[in-house]
C-alpha cells in the first residue's frame, strides 16, 4: 500500500483537523459536521489520492444516525441509511475504477465502558447501542461489493472507555487506529 485516507465526520474522535504525516497519510475531518460537509467538502478533498493501491477508510459518527442538524442548521439526512448508502456507493464506484480499495468503518458504541448500553448527554436521550447497531446493520445490507465493512463497533465495544460516554480516551483511540491500520493492512 502506497498509503490510505481516512475522512470522518465524526467518528471515534480521533481526528479533529484536516491534516497529512509524513507517511503519505491523508486526514480529511471535521468535529460535528454533517452529510452535507461529508458530501461537498470530505469526500471531494479525497479525490486528489485517488489512486491504485491506495486505501479511502470513510469513518461516520453518532450525528449521523441520530438526526442531528448541521452548524448552519440545514437539516441533515442524518438516520437515513438509504441517503449514506448511496453516496458512499457512489463514490466507491469511481474510486474503485482507479484501483483504491474503499473501506467503511461502523459507528462505534456509545456509554462508558462495555455493557453500559444507556446514553444521555445534557439531560437529552440521543441514542443507544441498539440503535447504533441496527445503524450499523442497515448501513451492511445497504453498501456495495465495492465497499469493504470494518468492524470496529465490534473491536471496540470488547474494550473502551468514554469519560463523557461519547468520546474515547486516548487509550482507546489508539486501539482504534491500530485496527484500522491492521484492517487495511490486512486487505
Amino acid at each position: 500500500m502506497r498509503g490510505w485516507s481516512i475522512v470522518t465526520f465524526y467518528g471515534p474522535g480521533i481526528l479533529f483537523l484536516d491534516h497529512s504525516d509524513p507517511n503519505g497519510n491523508h486526514w480529511i475531518a471535521r468535529n460535528g459536521a454533517g452529510y452535507n460537509w461529508l458530501q461537498n467538502n470530505a469526500l471531494e478533498k479525497v479525490e486528489p489520492w485517488v489512486a491504485p493501491d491506495a486505501a479511502v477508510v470513510v469513518m461516520l459518527g453518532v450525528n449521523d444516525s441520530i438526526g442531528w442538524y448541521e452548524r448552519d442548521f440545514q437539516e441533515l439526512a442524518a438516520g437515513d441509511t438509504d441517503k449514506y448508502a448511496e453516496l458512499l456507493n457512489r463514490k466507491a464506484q469511481k474510486w474503485r475504477g482507479k484501483g483504491a480499495m474503499v473501506y467503511y468503518c461502523t459507528i462505534n458504541p456509545v456509554g462508558k465502558q462495555p455493557g453500559d448500553d444507556d446514553f444521555y448527554f445534557s439531560d437529552v436521550s440521543w441514542t443507544d447501542n441498539q440503535k447504533l447497531e441496527s445503524w450499523n446493520n442497515e448501513m451492511r445490507s445497504k453498501l456495495s461489493e465495492d465497499v469493504e465493512v470494518l468492524d470496529s463497533y465490534s473491536y471496540i465495544k470488547q474494550n473502551y472507555y468514554a469519560p463523557d460516554e461519547l468520546h474515547y480516551d486516548d487509550a482507546t483511540n489508539v486501539r482504534m487506529f491500530d485496527f484500522l491500520v491492521a484492517s487495511v493492512l490486512d486487505r
